[in-house]
């Protein structure tokens, strides 16, 4: 695992990154951080609480791919979905999009999600169990396409700072982007020549 003494490969500096977590998660003692995962545009940290084996994931966004206002737009993004939308999304526990705050880097700490990835079990999976997945996939894939009740398009963002928020009342949430114009049918027709 990373040292928690000194900032890792990301820059975070992990220590500070165990003690928002502890802090976040109401645990006695920082957990024991290690490397999840690393993407194109993120890294995740597990955090496993020593005591108890709980578990929590730290999304860190790497910095050269990293703009302000997209981690609150994620967050926005993943309670939406999870919360008025009904849709499997991890819970986020705390998050800060503050470059200069003390872990460093902007984080999202979020529940871990346990399983196997798909792309790594698709060939060995039985075709009735196949066409399940593709099915749950479908389900989920019409909650997407909804129409959505927000009057622009763009980022995904909380409308109050407050912490006493119905999460689940769409409400909750505002578009910081474009507005659609009040003469078109919809977005599409709107966005086609004439």
């Amino acid at each position: 695992p990373p040292p928690l003494t000194k900032k890792n490969r990301t820059g975070v500096n992990t220590r500070a990154l165990a003690c928002a977590i502890s802090v976040a998660l109401g645990w006695e003692q920082p957990p024991i951080i290690k490397l999840h995962g690393k993407g194109s545009f993120n890294v995740t940290l597990l955090a496993r609480n020593k005591h108890d084996g709980r578990t929590a994931i730290a999304r860190i966004p790497i910095a050269s791919q990293y703009s302000p206002g997209s981690i609150e737009s994620t967050v926005a993004t993943m309670t939406y979905a999870r919360c008025v939308l009904g849709l499997p999304c991890p819970e986020v526990f705390a998050w800060n999009d503050d470059v200069s705050s003390s872990v460093n880097a902007p984080y999202i700490i979020m529940e871990e999600v346990r399983g196997v990835p798909l792309d790594s079990a698709w060939d060995v999976l039985p075709d009735d169990r196949k066409m399940a997945v593709i099915g749950d996939l479908a389900k989920m894939q019409v909650h997407l396409t909804q129409p959505v009740p927000f009057e622009a398009f763009g980022m995904l963002k909380f409308a109050h700072e407050k912490d006493d928020v119905d999460l689940s009342d769409h409400r909750a949430y505002s578009v910081d982007g474009i507005r659609w114009p009040i003469h078109s049918r919809g977005p599409i027709q709107s966005l086609v020549p004439r």
